[in-house]
């Protein structure tokens, strides 16, 4: 195909001309998000915007490969219970206002890319990016608007919303922090600039823009969201509605104090017989730190007793019948409840 601008990133000493690193952003202020690791598979592809673009027209008329194996990509994965998933092969078939699209995003590091293709229109989009804040697919789809017109189907027309004013200091009686059992959600809602935000991690928070003294907009997000805040039995609760139905109940959360919390009970060495690796925990300067020989140290949370969180992901602490810990659940983006046992 003349993809000569291609290859898969298997050797860490290989220096590769033009390569793009990544970053992140923290503590508002830019860092390199690293790339720790040279393996072919799911990461490590090396491409170009243009380079892909020819491996996108390949699957129109294929040079590599054939029309067999390009319908097989395309034919939906089937579940043991009968049902699909919008997964195919190595890709997924949705659809986008009416069109059909084929897509797949990548994410690693500070790396963020989008391939999306609308075979019926032999149109293809594909955005790359090195921030890590990013939102490749977002941004295909702005410039796939431009080509393309709406079939979706009309939606049920909003009611017209109007609008409050509400002071600062009103504002902040909604501060504090809040949390989602049976999901492990965390969140933190606190006033910036005159306006109240809904914090979910580092690099991803929302405007709320109020509708009554209580109930509020979610600004800036794809679909309708609202976040409404109550009183009961002298604690706040929140509930998150979203026009998709998928919605949640938020219970107050008392921060934990680290002045008093025995930060020290988590300290030790867990091991992993999946992954056979090893993560230190302990404590430096009053907070908790995790730390692997290869991937150095890494700050932990404390978000309420035995549930932790790290910049990849979500850490549950697990205890033995006398209420010792004896190990740690570890979720991140594409992995649930690894488990690790203390040594």
């Amino acid at each position: 195909l003349n993809m000569t601008q291609t290859l898969f990133f298997d050797d860490h000493e290989r220096i590769v001309k033009n390569r793009a690193y990544s970053y992140k952003m923290q503590d508002d202020k830019y860092k390199k998000s690293r790339l720790n690791f040279a393996n072919a598979g799911a990461t490590s592809l090396f491409t170009t915007v243009e380079d892909l673009a020819l491996w996108s027209m390949n699957f129109k008329d294929p040079k590599v490969g054939n029309s067999a194996i390009v319908d097989k990509m395309n034919t939906l994965a089937v579940l043991n219970n009968g049902e699909t998933f919008e997964g195919a092969y190595g890709q997924f078939v949705v659809s986008h206002k009416g069109h059909n699209l084929i897509q797949h995003g990548g994410a690693d590091a500070g790396y963020r890319s989008y391939l999306g293709r609308f075979p019926d229109e032999e149109l293809a989009v594909m955005v790359f990016s090195n921030f890590a804040n990013s939102n490749p697919r977002r941004l295909a789809m702005s410039v796939a608007d431009l080509y393309l017109d709406d079939r979706s189907e009309p939606k049920p027309a909003r009611e017209e919303r109007t609008f409050v004013e509400l002071s600062p200091d009103h504002l902040k009686q909604f501060e504090g922090q809040f949390w989602n059992e049976s999901n492990s959600l965390a969140r933190k809602i606190y006033v910036k600039n005159d306006t109240l935000r809904y914090y979910r991690s580092e690099g991803n928070e929302t405007a709320l823009v109020p509708l009554s003294f209580n109930k509020f907009e979610m600004k800036d997000v794809s679909i309708y969201v609202t976040v409404e805040f109550k009183k009961a039995n002298n604690a706040l609760t929140m509930y998150v509605e979203q026009e998709n139905g998928h919605n949640f109940n938020f219970e107050s959360l008392e921060p934990i104090d680290l002045e008093t919390f025995n930060l020290k009970q988590y300290a030790g060495t867990y091991f992993s017989e999946e992954l056979m690796t090893e993560y230190e925990l302990y404590v430096q300067d009053g907070k908790l730190m995790g730390r692997h020989f290869r991937l150095g140290s890494v700050p932990l949370k404390v978000i309420k007793e035995d549930y932790l969180e790290s910049p990849g992901g979500k850490v549950t602490v697990t205890r033995n019948k006398s209420g010792r810990v004896n190990g740690l659940k570890v979720t991140t983006g594409r992995v649930r409840n690894l488990n690790f046992e203390k040594k």
